[in-house]
């Protein structure tokens, strides 16, 4: 079957998207609704199976339910081949999925409530799937609240006879149910029940329930007396979900629930009892009496209790919990004002909203709440600086022109207080509602925060992705789904609708929450794109923070930036730039030097006074303490607060009060702990600042799982121990991960990682690595850190081939270069070595290190197959590198490489790319027929895919339909196009295919390919003759790149707008343009733009009749393009002018031969072909060849005439014509001499 092919007089068929024993399945096109369908068609080897295949189709017809894959239609095709359209789904099945490694609670909670509604939907008519199996389970755009079953090819009603003979299993062995397996002659619903109970073991386990080679040792497992539980393997598995699942797999179908309605009503209400929550609250002093308590426990869906257990964080360990009856335990809560959690059967009521923001936690002291003392000073500074920023209160009276910094940056030493300076500021702002302005009236505002991770310095963008996830409430194990809605609910609300969908996408990217593409043209390009996607990122940011800038002033906290990653400190320092006009704030500790030149100023945090110092002490050690002790502490706390806590602690304890470094004091502290909680502590330490109760436990070594009576027993206590000793703390809400916990400062954590041995920190980093990788909820740097740490650099490759992707995304081109070099270090081969060495190439191509980028991509093409994606892409590289370099030899390598492939690789966008830039290329360097052969290979734009085998097809012609789908495919068709045009002297359709070209970058949201396109409609207007229109695209286009970073457009733009400006008499700015561009151009090894760069400037000072400055830049020109023959005629050109100014044409004429020569040779060039023949014409006029002159004349003015004619617009024509000087002389030599009559062009002008 061929894809021209209608299939049924209703399906176009475009590719093969699998095949199988039985039926092989079609991507189609749908000619009744224009939809795609999978169109699976039963091929003759699957004749025996007929009968599945027609059930498969009635059964389906039947089913309509949001969870089974759709019917489209059914039937047979004029050949006799049997078929069945169904809808047409993008993503991965399930089975795929589970490779990555489990899925987390609330997923698997997800996806057994939606599979199981489905099954029941099947159920309620007579219909047993009987394959249930996570290959048949599939997640749309890997959406796990989406999945949808397919395959009903064994699909029975209930009542019916057997489905095949005796001794013939259909199903699955592994997710059988017993009786299934066994040959029973009816099987029912609760078979189904069975087998999806082994799909949820999976998704729990990361392994599958039943596991044997043999058919009879499977089925002794699966009729065991006792069901397998997926707690035994996975400790944090609820009991309640435990036990679901457990009766699931009973051997007995009697107690197994009765159909899959029954599962999910089980799943769903286990799914409220045991993860609701509540999440966003508020401090119990702000409820009020306007608030009554029994509606805040009606949204857990528990009954309200006559007593309250509580956990008080003053209580100290050991004391026990205490009751209280309701009403007391409330209005305790309500005038203490310290978090409590309620606990209550089956959910956890967090009704103090310090447990779900970090910063408003109170700090504790011995399990007091400890104030913050001595700091006074310092948060009124803050605040002022803020307040200043938005108009608020204090704020001096701006100096004209001049704005205050939007950044403050603290610093200080480790230990002085700087976290706990910015968590008071924050409180502050909480207790207040917001900002005092000037007229004493509180403006509220919003407060963003996030904390740099200390595994995560490499990973591109993950500082400003932990700050939208902690926006957004993004909490971990959350389902896809929920993340999704979070990301709208709580991103889009202050954004202008026409943009809302588009920055919610883009950062769902930024936050590893994937929108479906579908009706997204710009978010499809970008996923094929790094570097758009990039910048789509960006853009997404800054308006996001825009948009809430515009509902409310905005401050955003940055803790240890120091410490971040590049690009993200990259994207802060542009939203300072470009939120200059808003009310925007940075409040940050511990910045680069750098960070924010000119717009940020620094808050040194000294050590505390002594009264200050007193106080904290006092209030640890109680008004009681002796007066000795209390200065013996405060003489060695050097006035930092870490170090008055930790001795504070230390003399509670009845232990000494020690001198020495801070590191030493914190070592004496976890000295004093249980070797349980010591051991717990290192643990933690590897998986950065915070951790997960949940995943710190199954990372341990040797701990027990389902201990008896209280699984993990030891370990619970020792993390006790640890929240007690105050060297870690409890922070956010329960997640299925466990409780969320946080080192108290970065200096315990770093303590507690250097007392690891190397044997116990490669298996930490080992299994806290494979843990996350299974949680799929890290970034790749992360992962590849932990993987490389272990020593296991082959579980590294993949990640770090990852991490660098996602820095060049953020156009970190350095980290880029980094993570391959890491990765090459496991030194991978084949397609994986491949891969990273074309970020190399890429990376360094971004750098302007060209020669660097050719090697690299040299070394590419060797590594991957030929024909592919990957290969097609690294091939357009090095067309780019070798166009750079002037290498000649490199160049027609890849034309012959791809000559010789024709259309026989994967066609597809980098298939099309590859082509136009190696047209493009070749047509620059001067081989125009093999140009020409790329140039015909190009698909025709907006033409139709064939049709029919009947006709052959050209081996060279790519497939129409590419361009037709994908604009960023068609903008670089138009780019290649418009170099054509102008090669063979037809500006008009350049500058037209140029626009064209910034157009369909634009419809994908690439701003740096749509403003370079923008820079080359400023070049081919400059050769219309248009030069203050030139002049202005080039202007527009040279600011644009400056915004963007784009160093290599703005010398080009600089290039050309020197020439421009040259035009129009503008000479000494355009020297200044043009000397600028050449200083970019030789710093990035880029010879064809230095030597335009001399040219240039040779041009100038030739206007400027500094006749001996422009020999010595047009000289030099010519001898950087000696790789570049299009560029060196139009120098020799020059140079043959200047001797013609000076008089001597003798000299003129040697250079003006051999650019007339390469001309002819090349067939045409990008610009200077009329200056070309002009000069030798007249050259030959002066020496008296009148005949020659006679015939260049007539040469050069007859060329000139049909490139005219090409012009469509008669103004512009007419510009082409009397503003270009080369061009304008050469119709008054050809009307002086008689060569043309005067009215000739002028009619053709004005018509």
């Amino acid at each position: 079957m061929t894809p021209a092919e209608l299939f049924g007089g209703r399906f176009a068929i475009e590719r093969l998207a699998s095949a199988g024993g039985m039926a092989e399945v079609y991507r189609a096109l749908d000619h009744a609704t224009g939809a795609r369908v999978a169109l699976k068609v039963l091929h003759a080897a699957g004749a025996p199976f007929a009968g599945h295949f027609a059930r498969e189709s009635y059964v389906l017809a039947e089913l309509d339910h949001p969870g089974i894959v759709r019917y489209v239609a059914h039937g047979a095709a004029p050949s006799g081949e049997l078929f069945l359209a169904m809808e047409w789904l993008e993503g991965e099945d399930l089975a795929q999925r589970l490779k990555r490694g489990p899925l987390s609670i609330a997923e698997t909670l997800t996806l057994g409530v939606r599979v199981a509604e489905a099954l029941g939907a099947a159920h309620a008519r007579g219909v047993v799937h009987r394959d249930i199996k996570p290959s048949n389970l599939f997640l749309p755009d890997r959406d796990i609240g989406r999945v949808k079953i397919l395959d009903f090819g064994i699909a029975r009603p209930q009542a019916t006879r057997p489905a095949t003979r005796t001794g013939i299993l259909l199903g699955t062995p592994g997710y059988m149910a017993p009786e299934q397996a066994l040959g029973a002659r009816t099987v029912d619903p609760r078979a189904d029940v069975f087998a999806l109970g082994c799909v949820l073991y999976e998704c729990l386990a990361g392994r599958p329930v039943f596991e044997a080679e043999h058919l009879m040792v499977l089925l002794s497992k699966m009729l065991a007396p006792e069901p397998p539980r997926p707690a035994d393997v996975r400790p944090d598995t609820p009991a309640a979900l435990d036990e679901v699942i457990a009766r699931m797999l009973s051997h007995e179908p009697s107690h197994r629930p009765a159909d899959g309605a029954a599962v999910a009503v089980e799943i769903a209400m286990l799914d409220d009892a045991e993860t609701a929550w509540v999440q966003g609250g508020v401090p119990l002093h702000r409820l009020g009496a306007a608030t009554p308590i029994e509606d805040l426990f009606e949204v857990t869906g528990v009954g309200l209790p006559d007593e309250v257990p509580t956990v008080d964080a003053a209580r100290r360990p050991g004391d026990g919990a205490s009751t209280l009856p309701l009403d007391a335990w409330y209005r305790q809560s309500a005038s203490a004002g310290a978090p409590h959690t309620v606990v209550l059967p089956g959910a956890s009521l967090a009704l103090a909203g310090s447990e779900d923001d970090p910063a408003l936690v109170p700090h504790t002291l011995l399990g007091r709440p400890s104030p913050c003392v001595g700091r006074e000073r310092e948060i009124d500074e803050v605040l002022r600086a803020f307040g200043a920023v938005v108009g608020g209160f204090g704020a001096q009276p701006r100096a004209a022109g001049r704005s205050p910094p939007a950044a403050l940056v603290v610093t200080g030493e480790p230990g002085v207080g700087k976290s706990r300076l910015v968590a008071e500021v924050v409180r502050a702002l909480d207790l207040r509602g917001g900002l005092l302005d000037a007229e004493g009236i509180v403006r509220p505002v919003s407060v963003f925060t996030a904390e740099a991770a200390p595994l995560a310095e490499g990973a591109a963008f993950a500082l400003a992705a932990e700050l939208v996830r902690n926006a957004a409430g993004l909490g971990p194990g959350d389902a896809l789904s929920v993340r999704r809605d979070k990301l709208l609910d709580r991103l889009a609300r202050h954004l202008p609708p026409a943009s809302a969908g588009r920055v919610v996408e883009f950062l769902g990217e930024l936050t590893d929450v994937p929108f479906p593409d579908d009706t997204s043209v710009p978010l499809r390009a970008a996923r094929q794109d790094a570097r758009l996607m990039g910048d789509h990122v960006r853009r997404a940011f800054e308006d996001w923070l825009a948009a809430e800038c515009d509902a409310r002033p905005v401050l955003v906290v940055l803790e240890d930036l120091a410490r971040a990653d590049a690009a993200s400190i990259g994207l802060f320092e542009g939203a300072l730039a470009s939120l200059a006009s808003r009310p925007f704030f940075l409040l940050v500790t511990d910045a680069p030097p750098s960070f924010a030149a000119g717009r940020a100023r620094t808050l040194p945090l000294a050590p505390l006074l002594s009264d200050a110092a007193h106080a904290i002490v006092r209030h640890g050690l109680g008004e009681a303490a002796e007066p000795a002790i209390v200065t013996r502490i405060v003489q060695r706390g050097l006035g930092s607060p870490l170090r008055l806590e930790l001795l504070t602690r230390r003399v509670r304890a009845g232990a000494d009060i020690p001198s020495g470094p801070t590191p030493e004091l914190v070592g004496r502290a976890i000295a004093s702990l249980s070797p349980d909680a010591q051991r717990l502590l290192r643990a933690a330490s590897v998986f950065g600042m915070r951790f997960w109760s949940g995943a710190l436990l199954s990372v341990l070594p040797g701990a027990s799982p389902r201990a008896a009576a209280e699984p993990w027993q030891a370990e619970r206590k020792a993390l006790a121990e640890l929240t007690a000793a105050e060297l870690v703390v409890r922070r956010g809400g329960r997640t299925p991960w466990g409780d969320e916990h946080a080192f108290r400062h970065v200096i315990v954590r770093e303590v507690a990682y250097a007392s690891l041995d190397d044997a116990e920190r490669a298996r930490l980093h080992l299994a806290v690595g494979a843990w996350l990788e299974r949680a799929g909820d890290a970034e790749p740097a992360v992962l590849a850190e932990h993987f490389s740490r272990a020593g296991a650099l082959d579980r590294a490759v993949p990640w770090a081939g990852l991490a660098a992707e996602a820095a060049f995304e953020a156009s970190d081109f350095d980290a880029v270069l980094a993570w391959v070099s890491r990765g090459l270090a496991a030194a991978p081969a084949g397609e994986v070595r491949g891969a990273l060495r074309l970020f190399e190439s890429q990376a360094r191509k971004w750098k302007g290190e060209h020669r660097a980028a050719l090697e690299a991509g040299h070394d590419v093409l060797g590594l991957l197959p030929v024909g592919s994606p990957l290969w097609y892409s690294a091939a357009g590289e090095v067309v780019l590198a070798a166009g750079n370099l002037g290498d000649d030899a490199a160049l027609v390598d890849v034309f012959e490489a791809l000559s010789a492939l024709g259309a026989e690789g994967e066609s597809g966008a980098p298939h099309v790319i590859a082509v136009a830039r190696a047209a493009l290329q070749l047509l620059m360097a001067g081989h125009h027929d093999h140009a020409e052969a790329m140039f015909q290979a190009l698909p025709e734009l907006g033409g139709s895919a064939r049709t029919s085998r009947a006709t052959p097809p050209n081996p060279h012609t790519l497939d129409r339909r590419v361009v037709a789908v994908d604009p960023e495919v068609a903008a670089s068709v138009h780019r290649a196009r418009a170099f054509r045009a102008l090669f063979a002297g037809d500006a008009g359709t350049s500058v037209r295919e140029f626009e064209a070209a910034a157009v369909r970058f634009e419809e994908v949201g690439d701003l740096r390919n749509a403003c370079v396109q923008r820079a080359n409609v400023g070049s081919a207007t400059n050769e219309l003759g248009d030069y203050a229109r030139a002049e202005a695209s080039l202007r527009d286009a040279l600011a644009q790149a400056e915004r963007l970073g784009l160093g290599a457009l703005v010398a080009h733009a600089k290039l050309n707008l020197a020439l421009a400006l040259a035009r129009q008499g503008q000479l000494a700015a355009a020297q200044v343009f043009a000397r600028e561009a050449l200083t970019t151009s030789t710093r990035q090894g880029d010879r064809r733009v230095e030597g335009y760069a001399r040219l240039y400037l040779g041009m100038i000072r030739l206007a400027g009749r500094d006749l001996a400055a422009a020999e010595a830049e047009v000289r030099a020109a010519i001898d950087l393009l000696a790789a570049h023959p299009p560029v060196r005629a139009h120098a020799l050109a020059v140079l043959g002018q200047i001797a013609i100014f000076r008089g001597d044409a003798r000299a003129a004429l040697g250079p003006a031969d051999e650019a007339m020569r390469l001309l002819e040779s090349l067939g045409g060039i990008e610009e200077g072909e009329s200056l070309v023949r002009l000069v030798r014409a007249e050259a030959l006029a002066s020496l008296g060849l009148e005949a020659e002159a006679r015939e260049a004349i007539v040469s050069a003015y007859e060329r000139l005439e049909g490139r005219a004619a090409k012009i469509r617009d008669p103004l512009w024509r007419a510009w082409f014509l009397e503003a270009v000087p080369e061009n304008a002389r050469t119709v008054e030599l050809a009307r002086a001499w008689g060569v043309a009559e005067s009215a000739s062009l002028e009619d053709d002008t004005s018509a």
